[in-house]
């Protein structure tokens, strides 16, 4: 795939020539490559399908984030190089948040008013972090969200419920980003 920037004679060309040639604009730059050839034959895979699938719920997210203007404006911010705001939202929607280390649960015994934290990042934004502690038994004694701490990075979730049975607990913490895509790490007690 060859790139010309600045060149007179390609500037501005999209589109294909003679059935032969494919040029796209991409900021300031117009990419030139041969024509995609399709095999009406071929019989996609379960992989590729569902890479497909992926795609195409990741081109329905980037269209209707970019409907948004305000949203519209943060996925421009953010981008990169030739980026567009639409490239942006749609490489957003296929990366979930990541948990930095594991969550800090090590002050948890079952009192009221404790916190358990974690840090999490995404490559836009985290939107919320759900937490969630069962018994051992798998009983809920609550859920809830977390707060978001000053550096954006720190979640904290303020225990509502009185557990005077700490052992076997499993605390659950769930990142979402903007997209909706989903992180889950739990904590054994």
């Amino acid at each position: 795939m060859a790139q010309s920037t600045g060149n007179v004679v390609t500037y501005g060309l999209r589109g294909m020539i003679g059935k032969m040639l494919v040029f796209r604009r991409r900021g300031d730059l117009t990419i030139v490559a041969s024509r995609p050839r399709v095999d009406k034959n071929r019989v996609a895979t379960a992989i590729q399908l569902s890479i497909q699938e992926k795609f195409k719920l990741a081109s329905i997210y980037a269209s209707s984030a970019i409907l948004d203007p305000i949203l519209k404006a943060a996925y421009e911010a953010s981008a990169t190089g030739n980026q567009s705001g639409f490239n942006r939202a749609f490489k957003d929607s296929q990366l979930a948040p990541e948990f930095i280390g594991t969550p800090d649960v090590g002050n948890y015994t079952g009192v009221k008013g404790q916190g358990v934290s974690a840090k999490v990042i995404d490559d836009f934004r985290v939107e919320l972090v759900k937490v969630k502690i069962v018994t051992a038994t798998d009983e809920l004694i609550e859920q809830g969200i977390a707060v978001k701490g000053s550096d954006n990075v720190k979640w904290t979730y303020l225990i509502q419920q009185a557990n005077p049975n700490v052992a076997g607990c499993v605390i659950t913490f769930m990142a979402y980003d903007l997209p909706g895509n989903e992180t889950v790490v739990e904590i054994n007690l």
